[in-house]
């Protein structure tokens, strides 16, 4: 891929990386790769490629090999044979929320895509980050939000993984503070550890809406309102490691 010299400089290679991995999502592709040149690497990330092993030679130029992890997209059966569908009163909700991956390159997006996702829980909420990145979690507009939701039912629940749980009671997140309040609806556990340490991060919302961050130093991802397939993938993975999860004392009020 490139554009020519007189060109560049107008968004139309970052339009043209766009409409490739269109093009694979639409295939129905589980990842797409590409080898980058050094000096293009950051181009490359921005769209939520990762690296992956180290620098080698291509044509005599330093190049990388990059990776981007793909959201599944759901198509219907050209021979389902009209039988009933289930759940067809879904129908207005698929045209509110359609299945499409909304990329974010900015801390403000990442904020924003979260809010998106969140807001549209009605009954679970799934969330695996780190450190529970302040920028992203620890905002107030997030806190209400699951504040709200979490208070809205008996029946709902708001579940966290993260790994550092010593930095994140030492700084008295305010996360952790609402979860300290509300034991019973928002609970917090450290990854269990003998889990190898994943630079990635996610939110599942009912089973249907999903935000990812391939790299947690980096606000680059995408996330979409509507994906059935990505979302149980990421709650049979989250919901195993919760399980073996650790009630680590840090993230527990001491009584005094």
């Amino acid at each position: 891929m490139a554009v020519v010299a007189e060109q560049r400089g107008r968004g139309i290679g970052r339009r043209l990386l766009e409409a490739a991995v269109a093009e694979a999502i639409s295939e129905g592709l589980a990842r797409v790769f590409l080898h980058a040149q050094r000096h293009a690497e950051d181009f490359y990330r921005k769209s939520g490629f990762l690296c992956v092993g180290g620098e080698f030679l291509e044509a005599g130029i330093p190049h990388v090999e990059m990776v981007l992890e793909l959201p599944i997209p759901f198509r219907e059966s050209q021979a389902h044979r009209g039988l009933p569908k289930v759940n067809a009163d879904s129908k207005a909700d698929d045209a509110v929320h359609p299945s499409r991956a909304v990329q974010f390159d900015s801390e403000t997006d990442a904020r924003d895509a979260v809010l998106l996702v969140l807001g549209r829980a009605r009954r679970a909420v799934s969330i695996s980050n780190a450190n529970l990145d302040r920028a992203l979690f620890g905002n107030d507009r997030v806190l209400q939000l699951i504040s709200d939701f979490a208070r809205r039912s008996r029946h709902v629940h708001v579940r966290v993984l993260v790994e550092d749980a010593k930095s994140i009671a030492d700084e008295g997140h305010p996360l952790l503070e609402l979860a300290r309040r509300l034991p019973s609806k928002v609970e917090i556990r450290r990854l269990p550890d003998d889990r190898t340490p994943s630079r990635r991060s996610f939110v599942v919302v009912d089973g249907t809406a999903v935000w990812i961050q391939p790299d947690r130093d980096e606000y680059v991802g995408w996330h979409n309102m509507r994906d059935r397939v990505e979302a149980r993938r990421l709650t049979d993975e989250f919901a195993e490691l919760f399980e073996r999860g650790i009630n680590d004392p840090e993230l527990r009020l001491l009584n005094l």
